[in-house]
């Protein structure tokens, strides 16, 4: 389990000067704790995303009165939303949510700790191998932790879909028609 306590403050300088150089094991470490912070943290908004889809599953019921529009908006304020304020609009929806409650919290204090003070605290580690060994296990556990959470999150929204009639063949046909305008999509 990652403690989020701070060992000590300090300052935490990312490297410079790197061109020329012959890049040497501390290098490498440096480069995959960057990495895999990287990794943890995409996967934090991959858990907003999948809290989004679930509360535009549970808008399935009022469906036929929402247009297109609406929900661009609707989608347009909840990513405009923090980790935190998302789960408080879950909630408020009242939906039952409580078997993954405990779950969102912590994936929200795990993103939050990253986010606002992981190399702060994190300071001391990030100078030594051993330290740094530390740190990647860290952030393989955060990266998990959102994996697990997002799974959690996709099955209920399946499940909220199912009972509204939504079958994976619509979701199929919504993927299809995503991947077709990324592959159209061109640079400005």
């Amino acid at each position: 389990m990652v403690r989020m306590g701070s060992l000590r403050a300090g300052l935490v300088a990312g490297p410079s000067g790197l061109e020329g150089r012959v890049v040497d094991a501390a290098d490498e470490e440096t480069r995959e704790v960057y990495a895999r912070y990287g990794l943890a943290m995409y996967f934090a908004q991959v858990v907003e995303h999948a809290i989004v889809n679930l509360m535009i599953a549970l808008r399935l019921p009022e469906r036929e009165a929402l247009t297109q529009r609406d929900i661009d908006q609707f989608m347009d304020e909840a990513f405009a939303m923090t980790f935190g304020r998302l789960l408080k609009e879950l909630r408020r929806t009242g939906q039952p949510t409580h078997f993954v409650q405990r779950d969102l919290d912590q994936a929200r204090d795990m993103r939050n700790w990253l986010a606002h003070r992981y190399f702060r605290d994190r300071a001391v580690q990030f100078m030594s191998p051993a330290g740094r060994v530390v740190m990647l296990e860290e952030l393989d556990d955060a990266t998990n932790l959102f994996l697990q959470v997002n799974k959690s999150l996709e099955r209920l929204s399946a499940e909220v879909r199912a009972a509204n009639n939504v079958g994976e063949d619509a979701i199929r046909q919504e993927y299809e028609q995503l991947l077709l305008e990324v592959k159209q999509w061109r640079p400005n």
